[in-house]
């Protein structure tokens, strides 16, 4: 009988976890299946598929355009080449752009409970971590910014891929400290230097978090040299994206001096804290990450956690997420997030929650010790507390759910918003296609709902727009005009 008990308890866990999983991460998944193309895509697709008529083969002329990227425009190898390389759109159209969205959404999502598991270890904790960072990810406040990372084209090759490749190299780093196998070391040093191929905030926390792993796991590191090759890899793609000669092009001739950017990196830091630390989400979240670390007993450290690595976990940290945020405060000259792009935003958002976790499921560890010392608060007590600070907070996590990114798809896939906007950015593309080559092409959309979850298409009547002209060079076009309405 209580091996039947217990066998409940464990599965009515795990299946209530991966249903809270479903509900957070699937009207995003489902989403992916409705993009389209959007801005820089038009303008990418359409030059990279001027790269086969120049050079006769995609993959050669990927190469020579990869390499012009990196000396007039920025440093994101791997980016400047799987942008001319994959040509989606080209290739497969519309349904093969929509494999491609799910397909790069699943592996991040693949990529990132893998590295939750292999850190701790226990299923049944690693599934609820997993959709703690979910909702965190995909189910708060100010998670629409998500939108450019996760439905946009464009903003999967530049900031989802190397994230997902970083997780990856993260995960083969730990794999190898574990086994002694050099394959995992050898692999998680080709992950990491690819990983570090993208935008500079997203190299940063690759090699952020891959000094993390060889500092928390000093001691078997000291035994095991080749655990510092993961590592290797991610610093010197990281120094060959940083010394591009277009990053410098890119840069204004009055940009701010060193010490500004480094201030201004703080004060975006601190108004990112700010937005965090208000949101009942996010601690409602770091309350399940902490209750569920201390009454199943996970250890992230495979020590004993001293005041000592408290402090240095905790420092870590937050210069993870400075070093992180510098290259986007100290390039665009602002100290304020909300000054940021949407993409950069939530792609610097994704590392700053992952640390907060950390620091959480690490600090929940040196309670537990604590405690264990003194021999109090046993588990069910710490369960209890944690159910009823939850019980409290449930009205303001509720309220503030419904302006999530998760939310907002469902929303409006309910209502009818999505497919109806889908099928008027359908309309534009196959109009675009169908339209007699150099002519002037000028698309009417019927009047209908555009979805205010998905990311905008940004064609509009004027065709001296950028985004119009790029629409006219990839479907040979003269010019291109969209009116929407009556």
């Amino acid at each position: 009988m209580n091996k039947f008990i217990n066998f409940i308890k464990k599965w009515a866990l795990i299946i209530l976890f991966i249903i809270g999983i479903m509900i957070v991460v699937f009207p995003v998944i489902r989403s992916c299946g409705y993009t389209y193309l959007c801005e820089d895509d038009f303008s990418f697709e359409g030059g990279a598929r001027d790269l086969i008529r120049d050079y006769g083969n995609i993959y050669v002329g990927a190469v020579h355009r990869m390499a012009e990227y990196y000396n007039t425009n920025q440093g994101t190898f791997l980016f400047n080449y799987i942008m001319s390389a994959l040509i989606v759109y080209t290739r497969g159209g519309l349904p093969l752009l929509h494999m491609y969205m799910i397909l790069i959404f699943a592996a991040f999502c693949a990529s990132l409970f893998n590295l939750i598991r292999l850190i701790v270890r226990d299923m049944r904790a690693s599934l609820g971590i997993f959709f703690a960072v979910c909702v965190t990810l995909f189910g708060m406040a100010g998670t629409s910014d998500g939108k450019e990372i996760f439905l946009w084209y464009t903003g999967t090759l530049n900031f989802l891929v190397e994230l997902t490749l970083s997780f990856i190299a993260a995960s083969l780093g730990i794999s190898y400290i574990r086994s002694g196998r050099m394959r995992y070391a050898y692999l998680g040093m080709i992950f990491a230097f690819f990983a570090s191929g993208g935008a500079l905030n997203v190299t940063a926390s690759n090699v952020g978090w891959l000094l993390a792993i060889l500092i928390m796991s000093f001691p078997a590191v000291k035994e095991k040299k080749a655990a510092i090759m993961p590592f290797a890899g991610g610093l010197a793609g990281a120094l060959l994206n940083a010394a591009a000669p277009g990053n410098f092009n890119r840069l204004d001739n009055e940009v701010a001096p060193l010490h500004v950017g480094l201030k201004n990196t703080y004060f975006c830091c601190l108004s990112d804290e700010k937005l965090l630390l208000s949101s009942m989400v996010f601690h409602a979240a770091l309350i399940l990450v902490f209750f569920l670390c201390v009454v199943m007993k996970t250890d992230v450290i495979k020590t004993e956690v001293p005041w000592v690595m408290m402090v240095v976990v905790l420092a870590g940290t937050c210069l993870l997420r400075f070093f992180t945020m510098f290259p986007l405060a100290y390039a665009n000259g602002v100290d304020n997030i909300g000054g940021l792009a949407m993409r950069m935003r939530s792609s610097y958002e994704v590392v700053a929650k992952l640390s907060y976790v950390l620091l959480v499921a690490v600090f929940a560890q040196w309670v537990r010790s604590v405690l264990s010392e003194k021999s109090v608060l046993p588990a069910g007590a710490a369960m209890a507390v944690g159910l009823i600070a939850l019980v409290f907070m449930y009205p303001a996590v509720t309220d503030e759910i419904h302006s999530s990114l998760s939310h907002s798809i469902a929303s409006e896939f309910k209502d009818g918003t999505i497919p109806e906007s889908y099928q008027a950015r359908e309309l534009v593309i196959a109009s675009l296609e169908l339209a007699r080559d150099g002519s002037d092409a000028v698309v009417r959309v019927p009047e209908c709902r555009l979805s205010a979850a998905m990311y905008g298409m940004g064609l509009s009547e004027n065709s001296e727009e950028f985004v119009n002209r790029s629409a006219a060079g990839l479907f040979r076009l003269n010019s291109v005009s969209v009116i929407y309405g009556d």
